[in-house]
C-alpha cells in the first residue's frame, strides 16, 4: 500500500521531525477516494558533546521537543573530544581504614545514557573518547591512636577502574557507532602490607585513565602527606610521590605512591610506566597504568610494570628482600598484585567496564576500540523527578517502578528542577525507603538542577534567628550513595543574622536592628510578631527583599530578607552613611543585617553571605548592627551592641544529614555547601 499526503508520494513520513498528527490518505488500489488514516511525525533530536567533560548524564526525556515513544535521538561525541570522569570524594567515613574501596564500577560511568519510552530510537555516534575514570592504587593511611602518632598504618585496597559508557533506556535498543575509544579504566595496583618496623612502604600504581596511588597522613606537623596529582586528558600519569611521618615514640614511617595512570590511547604512547632501577623509590607514570613502587635491600631494575593500552599489569620478577607494588592495570584492564619477597601481599583491582547495558539490547558498528568488557546485567533503574517542589520532597525508594533489593538506583534532578523547602524542619529532599530487608545496593543522585535547604530567619525583638534547613536527608542507613552534583548545587539553607539593640536589656532599648535572612525560601528578617518584619523569598529564583525602618518610641529596622540565587553573591550595605538607623539589604543569597549608627560611618560589613560564605557583622564603640545573613550552607553573623556580640549569627544549614553507617561519595565539593553528618 502506498502512502501519499495530498497528491504527492511520501517515501519515508517518519522523518519529518515534527512530531505532528498528519492526515495521510491511502489509496485502496481500486481507484475508489481511499481511507484517511492519523499518522504521527516522527521527532529527530540531536545532542553535540563538543568539548572535554567529566561526568556527562544525557536525559533523553529532558531534551527540547521530546516526545515520548516517536523521538530519534542521535547523540555525537565530537573527535578530539574526551568524555571522562574523577573518582568522587568519600566524605564519610572520612577516612579508610584497612579495609579495600568501595567497588563503584558502574555506578558512575562518565556517559551515562537514561530515559527514554518504547518506540524511541537511540543513537550514539561515537568519534571521540569515552573513558572510565582509572582505580586509584593501594596507599597507606596514617592516623594516631593514644599510644603515640602513627603508631599503625594501613594499607587501604586497590580500587577498580570505573566504566566508561552505561545506558538506561528501558525498552530502547542503543545503536553505538563506536569510531573512537570507548574504555573502562584500568585497576588500580596492590601494595605491600603496611609494617612500621620496615623503613619504606611501597604502594600500587594508578589505573589508565587518571588513577592515582596516594599516601594520607592525619597529623599536621607530623605527617609529610603526598599524593600525586592525578592526570587529565590527554596527559600522562604523574610518577608517585614520598610521603612519611615523624614521631618521638615510634621513629618513623616511610611511603612511597606508585605511579600514577595517563590517558594515552594510542601507541607508542600508550605504554605502562616502568619499574625503577634501584633500590627504592616511587612507580613511573604511565601513559596508560602507572608503575608500581618499591623499597629493597638490593639494588637492581625493577618490572613491576603498568599495563600498557588495554593490557593487564602483569605479573613481575620478585625477589627476596623485595617489597614491590603492582602496576595499575591499562585500559579496562587489572592492576598487578604487590609483593613481600616472593609472598603475595595484595591484590590488583581489576579494570572498568567499557558498556553497562543494564539489561538494554544494544548495536555496535565502527572501527573503534572497545576495551574492557561489556557488561549486560540488569543492575539500575531509575527516577527522574518530574519537576520543582518548594515545599519539600519524600521519596520512597521501593515505590520506584522496577525497583527490589539490590538494585542500583540512579535518582535524576534535571537542569530545570529545584528541590527546595520553604521550613527549615524540612528538608529539601528525603530519601526513605519502606520496608526492612530490601535495601538496595546503591543510591546515584545525580543533580542537574538543585536539592535546597530553606534560609534561616534573622533575629528580632520578637524571636531569636534560627539555623537554615536541611537540603539532602538520608535516614536509611547501611547504604552508599554517589551524588553526582558536577553540574548542578547542594546547599543547605543560610543561618539567620543575630539581633542587636542599643540597651543591654531588650525590653529598655529604643532601638532594635534586625539580623538578615539566610539564603533560601522563607529566608526572613524577623517573623509575623516582629515590628518591622521583612519576609522572604516564598518561592521561584529571586533576590531578597529589602527590609524597613519602623519609627517610634522604639525604633525597628529589618534586614534584607535572603534569596534563592546560586550561588550568589555577597550583599553589601555599600556607601557612607549618616548618624541614624539603616534597613538591611534582600541579598542573591544572604540578606545584609540592619544598623544604628551614632556617628557616620562608611560599607558597614555585615554584609550577607553567598554561597559557602558566611554572613558578615560590624563591631564598633559607635553602632548597633545586626548580622548578615548565611549564604548557601554558611552561618549567619553575629548582631553586635557596641563593640560586644549581642546575639551570635544562626548555623548553616547541611548539606547531608545522614547516619554515620552510610557510605557518602560526593562529585563537586565546590557545588556543595554546609556540613555533613547525623
Amino acid at each position: 500500500m502506498t502512502y501519499s499526503v495530498g497528491n504527492s508520494e511520501v517515501a519515508n513520513y517518519a522523518n519529518t521531525s515534527s512530531g505532528q498528527v498528519t492526515n495521510v490518505v491511502a489509496d485502496d488500489g481500486l481507484g475508489g477516494a481511499g481511507v484517511v488514516t492519523n499518522v504521527v511525525d516522527r521527532v529527530a533530536l540531536s545532542f553535540v558533546v563538543d568539548t572535554n567533560i567529566q561526568f556527562l548524564t544525557v536525559d533523553v526525556t529532558s531534551l527540547d521537543d521530546y516526545v515520548a515513544g516517536i523521538t530519534d535521538v542521535t547523540i555525537t561525541v565530537n573527535p578530539n573530544v574526551y568524555v571522562y570522569g574523577t573518582p568522587p570524594s568519600q566524605i564519610q567515613p572520612s577516612i579508610a581504614s584497612n579495609v579495600a574501596p568501595i567497588d563503584l564500577n558502574k555506578l558512575d560511568a562518565s556517559l551515562q545514557i537514561i530515559g527514554g519510552a518504547a518506540g524511541d530510537t537511540v543513537k550514539l555516534i561515537n568519534n571521540g573518547n569515552i573513558l572510565g575514570y582509572g582505580g586509584d592504587g593501594s596507599g597507606v593511611y596514617f592516623w594516631t591512636n593514644s599510644c603515640c602518632f602513627g603508631k599503625f598504618a594501613s594499607v587501604t585496597g586497590p580500587m577498580k577502574g570505573n566504566a566508561a559508557l552505561s545506558f538506561i533506556t528501558p525498552g530502547i535498543s542503543l545503536s553505538i557507532e563506536n569510531n573512537g575509544y570507548i574504555a573502562g579504566g584500568g585497576g588500580g595496583g596492590g601494595a605491600t602490607n603496611a609494617n612500621p618496623a620496615y623503613d619504606y612502604i611501597p604502594g600500587g600504581g594508578g589505573g589508565a585513565g587518571g588513577g592515582i596511588s596516594g599516601i594520607v597522613g592525619s597529623v599536621p606537623g607530623q605527617c609529610g602527606g603526598n599524593a600525586t596529582v592525578r592526570a587529565v586528558p590527554p596527559n600522562a600519569g604523574e610518577s608517585g610521590k614520598y610521603s612519611y611521618i615523624l614521631t618521638g615514640c615510634c621513629g618513623s614511617i616511610n611511603a612511597y605512591g606508585g605511579g600514577g595512570g595517563g590517558f594515552k590511547l594510542a601507541p607508542p604512547d600508550d605504554t605502562g610506566g616502568v619499574g625503577i632501577t634501584g633500590t627504592i623509590g616511587p612507580g613511573n607514570g604511565g601513559g596508560a597504568g602507572g608503575g608500581g613502587a618499591v623499597s629493597s635491600n638490593v639494588s637492581r631494575t625493577y618490572n613491576n610494570n603498568g599495563g600498557s593500552a588495554n593490557n593487564n599489569a602483569t605479573s613481575y620478577t620478585t625477589y627476596s628482600g623485595a617489597y614491590q607494588g603492582g602496576g595499575g592495570g591499562g585500559w579496562g584492564a587489572s592492576g598487578a598484585a604487590g609483593y613481600i619477597n616472593t609472598t603475595l601481599a595484595q591484590l590488583g583491582a581489576a579494570g572498568g567496564n567499557s558498556i553497562v547495558t543494564n539489561g538494554n539490547a544494544y548495536t555496535l558498528t565502527g572501527s573503534g576500540q572497545l576495551y574492557g568488557s561489556v557488561d549486560t546485567a540488569i543492575t539500575s533503574v531509575v527516577y527522574i523527578f518530574p519537576a520543582t517542589v518548594e515545599t519539600g520532597t519524600t521519596l520512597d525508594l521501593a515505590s520506584i517502578p522496577g525497583y527490589a533489593v539490590g538494585t542500583n538506583v540512579v535518582l535524576i534532578a534535571p537542569t530545570s528542577v529545584r528541590l527546595a523547602s520553604d521550613d527549615n524542619a524540612t528538608p529539601g529532599l528525603t530519601i526513605t525507603k519502606s520496608g526492612t530487608s530490601n535495601n538496595p545496593s546503591s543510591v546515584r543522585i545525580v543533580i542537574n538542577g538543585a536539592i535546597l535547604g530553606a534560609g534561616g530567619v534573622g533575629g528580632s525583638e520578637a524571636n531569636t534567628n534560627t539555623v537554615g534547613g536541611t537540603a539532602l536527608y538520608l535516614p536509611i542507613g547501611n547504604i552508599t550513595f554517589i551524588i553526582d552534583n558536577t553540574n548542578g548545587y547542594l546547599a543547605g539553607g543560610g543561618g539567620g543574622g543575630g539581633r542587636s539593640q542599643n540597651n543591654a536589656v531588650l525590653g529598655s532599648a529604643t532601638i532594635v536592628t534586625y539580623g538578615g535572612g539566610g539564603a533560601g525560601l522563607k529566608g526572613s528578617s524577623g517573623n509575623n510578631l516582629a515590628q518591622a518584619v521583612n519576609y522572604g523569598v516564598d518561592s521561584g529564583v529571586s533576590v531578597g527583599n529589602d527590609g524597613t525602618v519602623v519609627a517610634g518610641a522604639v525604633t525597628y529596622a529589618s534586614g534584607g530578607s535572603g534569596g534563592t540565587i546560586l550561588p550568589g553573591v555577597q550583599k553589601p550595605n555599600t556607601g557612607t552613611f549618616a548618624i541614624g538607623t539603616y534597613a538591611g539589604l534582600g541579598g542573591q543569597a544572604g540578606g545584609s543585617g540592619s544598623f544604628s549608627l551614632n556617628i557616620s560611618v562608611s560599607n558597614p560589613t555585615n554584609f550577607g553571605g553567598a554561597f559557602k560564605t558566611s554572613g558578615g557583622f560590624y563591631s564598633s564603640s559607635n553602632s548597633f548592627a545586626g548580622g548578615g545573613g548565611g549564604g548557601w550552607g554558611s552561618n549567619g553573623g553575629s548582631g553586635r551592641r557596641l563593640a560586644t556580640i549581642n546575639q551570635s549569627g544562626a548555623t548553616g544549614g547541611r548539606a547531608i544529614q545522614t547516619p554515620s553507617t552510610n557510605n557518602i561519595f560526593v562529585a563537586s565539593s565546590a557545588n556543595m555547601a554546609g556540613s555533613t553528618g547525623i
